[in-house]
């Protein structure tokens, strides 16, 4: 199953939280750098 990152992301704020969110890329279809360049950009879309 996915994650709901925008429910997530909210929850953090919610809690006030302001700290260190970290990517952990495990995807064997995306190579490192293209997997973190996508991921950054979804998650700067939801923050």
């Amino acid at each position: 199953g996915g994650i709901n990152w925008r429910a997530y992301i909210t929850a953090l704020k919610e809690a006030k939280y302001d700290y260190v969110l970290s990517i952990e890329h495990e995807d064997p279809f995306f190579g490192a750098e293209d997997g973190l360049i996508s991921s950054k950009k979804h998650l700067e879309s939801i923050i």
